[in-house]
């Protein structure tokens, strides 16, 4: 595919322009499709074998930090103002990359909703850590569209999706990492009004 991206590039002086931005937008196509079927494939390697979480000493804040500074570029994009309220240290015991990957599915999930929203933006989203009962708590809420009430009780089902290229497993494996972490995800929605999503974790 890079070979023949390449080599339209190289026809733009022999053919009409307009066909050229025809394969250019063809072979682009091609590309986001290629893109989505990896990520399919490594849902589903994910899924299929999910690793023992290795639960060592960590600091929940700066992970965090770290987490929303990596998307702030899509977040410029989707119009949302991020915002953050965390502890200056929330230390725990869990797998870094297991939960990190639990949380940037969730900050995903909700920047894919926020850049739906009309062209003057608007879109906000904020998370907030602190502990609480001898427990970590994270809440990412955003004030996307909202869930209706006939989906949020199936959103974390296998392979369910209201997403034309979703795999209907990013919030399988979110209440699956926490899970194995003894800890609990929950959602809370109103359509029209957004959605917020509460993950508790043991410290």
């Amino acid at each position: 595919l890079e070979i023949l991206e390449e080599s339209v590039g190289e026809l733009a002086g022999d053919i009409d322009a307009d066909r050229v931005d025809e394969l250019t937008h063809l072979t682009e196509a091609l590309s986001r499709e290629v893109e989505r079927l990896t990520e399919v494939t490594e849902y589903y390697l994910r899924f299929a074998k999910f690793p023992q979480p290795q639960r060592e000493p960590m600091d929940l804040s700066p992970m965090i930090a770290d987490l929303l500074s990596f998307f702030r570029e899509e977040a410029r994009a989707a119009g949302a103002e991020v915002s953050w309220d965390v502890p200056e240290a929330l230390p725990i015991r869990a797998d870094n990359n297991l939960l990190r990957q639990a949380l940037m599915n969730l900050v995903k999930n909700a920047l894919e909703v926020l850049a739906q929203r009309p062209p003057e933006g608007g879109g906000r989203l904020h998370i907030k850590a602190w502990e609480e009962e001898g427990r970590a708590r994270v809440r990412v809420r955003d004030n996307g569209t909202g869930i209706p009430a006939e989906d949020r009780a199936r959103i974390f089902e296998p392979f369910f999706t209201t997403k034309e290229a979703g795999t209907g497993l990013g919030l399988t494996l979110v209440q699956q990492i926490i899970r194995e972490h003894g800890g609990e995800v929950t959602v809370s929605s109103d359509p029209g009004e957004g959605t917020t999503f509460h993950v508790t974790l043991p410290l």
